[in-house]
Order: C-alpha cells, then structure tokens, then sequence
C-alpha cells in the first residue's frame, strides 16, 4: 500500500488575531488623529466679548469631568480594542491629550446649550489679535464673537476711523 504524503497540522487560523490586528491599528490611528486645537471664540450674533466671557466662565467648572469621562471611556476601549496590555499603553501615552480634548468638548456642549457655537479663527485672524492691545485686542474679539470676520473688520474699522478723523476736522484741528 503505498505511503499517504505527510502533512504538518497547522493550528487554524483564528480570526480574532486578524481582528485584534486590525484594531490595533485602528487604536493607534484615532489617537494619531486628534487634530491640535487652533485659537477659537464662542460666537453668537448679538453677544459681546464680555457676555460670551461670563458664558465660558459659567462652562469651565464642567471640564475637569469631561476630561475624566474621556480618559476613562478611552481606556475602556483600548482595552477593548487593542487587549489588556497594549490598548491602555496606547492611552497613558496619550491621556493629556485626550483629557484636554474632552474638557474642550464638554465646555462646546456647555456653550451650545446657551446658543454659542465654537468659531475657530484662521491663522491670519490670529496674528491680527496677537498684534493687538488693549482697546482694539477688546473691539476685535467683539466683532469675532458676534460672527464677524477679519476682513469685515478692517473694512468696519476703517469706516470709524475715517469719520474720527473727518469729525476731528470739523471740530477745528
């Protein structure tokens, strides 16, 4: 009778190591992810800079609990998501950013239940703050926060600043 070939048995294939690597890579890519936040104000048409102050001033003491809820939550899927031992790694090493990240967002949600949304500035709108002091720095954040953008700004703010003059004229300089 002749010899049947040999065969090595290969332990089957278990589709929860494919699994595992596949979220593993998925943990490691959301927390890549989180985009570093940009300078922002809470607008609302109709608010000042004081009166959107006073809102986030009434938001703040919400954030140390969000930023809790999202470490924790982040743990409980790294561990879900990437096992008992390298899922939590993944969050320790970024548990700063995802604390501030949450904290950010429960004040939003704070924000938004007062009807203020979050409006990010762009860089040029940032550099234009920054060069500014006092009085404008104050008039500036005021037309941010009502919806206003920077080149309405300059347009609005060179309005004013021609009829200051133009009335200083009048007056008898």
């Amino acid at each position: 009778m002749p010899a049947k070939p040999c065969r090595t048995a290969l332990p089957p294939r278990s589709p929860s190591r494919a699994l595992s690597g596949l979220a593993m890579a998925a943990v490691l890519g959301l927390s890549a992810c989180a985009k570093t936040p940009v300078p922002s104000v809470p607008a609302q048409p109709g608010k000042s800079i004081s009166e959107a102050h006073e809102a986030v001033r009434q938001c703040a003491p919400v954030a140390p609990k969000g930023g809790k809820n999202a470490v924790t939550g982040s743990y409980v899927a790294g561990v879900l998501l990437g096992g008992l031992i390298i899922g939590p790694v993944i969050v320790a090493s970024n548990e700063d950013h995802i604390r501030a990240n949450g904290a950010r967002r429960a004040v939003d949600k704070c924000l938004e239940a007062q009807g203020y949304t979050r409006r990010e500035m762009t860089p040029e709108e940032a550099a234009f703050l920054n060069a500014l002091y006092g009085y404008q720095r104050q008039i500036f954040l005021d037309h941010l926060v009502a919806g206003g953008t920077l080149e309405g700004f300059k347009q609005e703010y060179d309005v004013q600043y021609r009829r200051f003059i133009f009335s200083e004229i009048l007056r008898g300089v």
